[in-house]
């Protein structure tokens, strides 16, 4: 039905919009003798075949509910999804359909959880599958960035625009345009957030993705990120505040404190922000009453077991049997007949089965505490034994007439102590061997330790006191910067400052750990690179490296870091594989190591860009990095240079630095003129070259 023709061509005209979008998503930019390539890789050979397929799920999509959704998804599994380009266009459809029609977006968000695994061979690499979970994950959080990072500076600009523009109709008309797009801005970011919150939902994105999110959400602190941000709290605030990660909730709900406090929004985010802190407190106290209630049934339970244990109260233990659908079939018997004339055999058989196997552990423990007993028992009446007969040949040593009957007493006790420590040996032997097959790991070998081990122990954990001192710095360091704010930051650097670094390994210690934090959490870089900007003097003593030295040392370790020789031997053990298994495991283990790659080489440079505007990091290391991206040339350094040139491009674009700038923005043109790099590098690019463009325009008005 979902395939007939007809309905298929009535759709056609309605969707005319949405296949063109599609089309551009699928197919190659225009030819040219240096993208050939590119152009192979995507061609579609049957693009009407395509668009057929784009138009079946759109009208899937439409009518997609709860109740058609299983014969929904079978028909989808039937379509021939066999090359990245309709992968990356049905990932289209079902992405603009759910930020169009956020109310849907738990259907949509279910339709990806069922297609998640779907792979394709990859157009750029050849022996290489990409799923659709990855590029559709990628897609959401590429735009919820792109979102927060871009949308203050783009209506901005067009605001300087608007009031650049004379004329009152041409004003006017601009002026529409903008508050239309703030309108789409503020849909798409709503919609995003929303499915978001449901893919978290069904686990697949994680809980440390989420928290990111919230932080951009209150870092931002405009309306419509407020507004996300209690769209956020609303569909899975609960599932976020449990006992681990409560302070970390406890700090956000702090924040929206202190934002409705300082009244800088708008009546409506207001009401929506007290509205979430009311929830907040509603189910805390819901939580509280439940397990205060869950405490007390708990009791009164022990009490009436305790009440219902005698044979005349047994009607409150029946009164499930009359209540119960499933125990109503059930045949009650009288106590007063003999249990055995209403025992079934074959449970009786099983139930003395049950008894033996229950039985077995016991009676082992059992047998081990029978054989110790028995040791035991034959130690002390052995040394009873050796006691009288030592009592005895004391009251024999003072008579010389029975000299010999002494020796041969002394003999024999001799003989029976030896053979009393033979005796006792061997039996302790057995026992330890008993003990140990029913201990287990836990045996008397391992449970032993000498008294001499013991003290050089504690001599052990007496040197390494300053070692314990030195991890628990770390640590504390480490949940400084986890909690870390604007609002506590004062006081978590009176804090720092308290420490006592006075060794160069303790000091690389505190930068290995606000340098991961920071590569870590690269909305928060800002922030750790203020804590850098307090500790730049920090020094020790005969020691001629300090703290921003051994810190821009790291930093450029971690920029010029070259994973290349690491891929070529994955990609040489994968060329080398035979079995499918194997291979499929090794090509997603490469991949992700080539986007774990890309994700520090980026983290590494917000952080930079952040210490160049503190005045921690020079020019002369800026121009560095630029050219060494620039030279490389791949997407991931293109990527690393349009980072550069969106965060601090305006501060390195001074009057002195204008020719050397002139040159790299050169060199970015003629990048995007031979059309090598991917299309989203593309845009990236174009909106550096745009915003120079807008920037260099301001700067020539304000002269004249």
């Amino acid at each position: 039905m979902l395939r007939n023709q007809h309905l298929v061509n009535k759709k056609k005209k309605k969707m005319s919009g949405t296949k063109k979008t599609c089309k551009q998503e699928t197919q190659s930019p225009a030819p040219s003798s240096s993208g050939q390539a590119v152009e192979k890789q995507n061609f579609d050979p049957e693009p009407e075949k395509t668009q057929e397929l784009y138009a079946q799920m759109d009208y899937i999509l439409d009518r997609v509910n709860q109740n058609n959704f299983q014969q929904s998804m079978l028909a989808i599994t039937e379509f021939t999804i066999n090359t990245e380009a309709r992968l990356k266009g049905i990932i289209h459809l079902i992405y603009e359909r759910a930020l169009a029609h956020p109310t849907r977006s738990v259907t949509y968000a279910n339709i990806c959880h069922c297609l998640m695994e779907l792979r394709v061979p990859s157009a750029a690499k050849p022996g290489v599958t990409v799923n659709f979970r990855t590029l559709f994950l990628n897609r959401v959080q590429a735009n919820f960035e792109n979102m927060a990072r871009n949308s203050c500076e783009i209506f901005r600009q067009k605001q300087e625009m608007v009031d650049a523009i004379t004329k009152e109709e041409e004003r006017q008309r601009v002026w529409e345009e903008l508050e239309e797009a703030k309108t789409e801005e503020r849909r798409q970011s709503l919609g995003n957030i929303k499915l978001m919150c449901e893919l978290f939902k069904l686990k697949m994105l994680t809980e440390h993705v989420m928290h990111d999110v919230i932080v951009q959400l209150l870092k931002n602190q405009d309306d419509n990120s407020l507004e996300g941000l209690c769209t956020l709290l609303y569909t899975i605030g609960k599932d976020l505040d449990f006992k681990k990660a409560r302070p970390r909730m406890d700090q956000y709900y702090n924040m929206i404190v202190k934002i409705m406090k300082n009244r800088t929004t708008s009546p409506r985010i207001t009401s929506m922000l007290q509205d979430v802190l009311d929830l907040r407190k509603k189910e805390t106290a819901q939580l509280g009453e439940l397990v205060e209630k869950m405490e007390k049934t708990g009791l009164q339970a022990d009490n009436d077991a305790e009440k219902h244990t005698g044979p005349g109260d047994t009607e409150p233990v029946l009164r499930p049997h009359y209540k119960s659908l499933a125990m109503k079939n059930q045949k009650l018997i009288s106590t007063s007949i003999p249990l055995q004339e209403n025992t079934c055999p074959h449970h009786d058989d099983k139930l003395k089965a049950e008894d033996s196997a229950a039985a077995l552990g016991a009676t082992k423990k059992k047998k081990v505490n029978v054989q110790l007993k028995t040791c035991q028992q034959i130690i002390q009446e052995r040394e009873e034994e050796l006691q009288k007969l030592r009592q005895e040949v004391e009251s024999l040593k003072k008579l010389p007439s029975i000299t010999e009957a002494f020796e041969e007493v002394r003999t024999c006790a001799s003989e029976m102590q030896k053979q009393f420590e033979d005796s006792s040996k061997l039996q302790f032997v057995e026992f330890s061997k008993s003990v140990e097959e029913s201990l287990g790991p836990y045996t008397i070998s391992s449970l032993s330790t000498s008294r001499q081990a013991v003290e050089e122990k504690d001599l052990q954990d007496l040197v390494d006191l300053e070692t314990v001192k030195t991890e628990e710095m770390y640590e504390q360091m480490d949940n400084i910067l986890t909690s870390l704010t604007p609002k506590n930051f004062h006081q978590s650097m009176k804090v720092v400052s308290a420490f006592t670094i006075d060794t160069e390994d303790k000091l690389q210690g505190i930068i290995d750990s606000i340098y991961e934090r920071a590569i870590l959490n690269p909305t928060s870089a800002e922030v750790y690179a203020k804590v850098c900007n307090q500790l730049k003097g920090l020094k020790i003593p005969g020691v001629t490296v300090n703290f921003r030295k051994l810190l821009l040392n790291q930093c450029q370790k971690g920029f010029e870091k070259d994973n290349r020789k690491i891929l070529k031997e994955k990609q040489r053990e994968l060329d080398t594989t035979t079995e499918e298994e194997d291979r499929q495991r090794l090509r997603e283990e490469l991949e992700e190591a080539k986007a774990e790659g890309q994700r520090e080489l980026l983290c590494n440079i917000t952080f930079i860009c952040h210490l160049f505007k503190l005045k921690m990091m020079t020019e002369g290391l800026i121009d560095y990095c630029i050219v060494k991206l620039i030279k490389d040339g791949d997407d991931d350094s293109l990527e690393g240079l349009c980072t550069i040139l969106f965060t601090i491009g305006k501060d390195l674009d001074s009057e002195k630095n204008q020719p050397r700038m002139d040159e790299y923005y050169t060199q970015i043109n003629l990048i995007q003129e031979r059309r090598r790099t991917s299309p989203r590098i593309r845009y990236m690019l174009q909106d550096v070259l745009n915003r120079r463009t807008l920037h260099l325009y301001k700067g020539h008005k304000e002269d004249h």
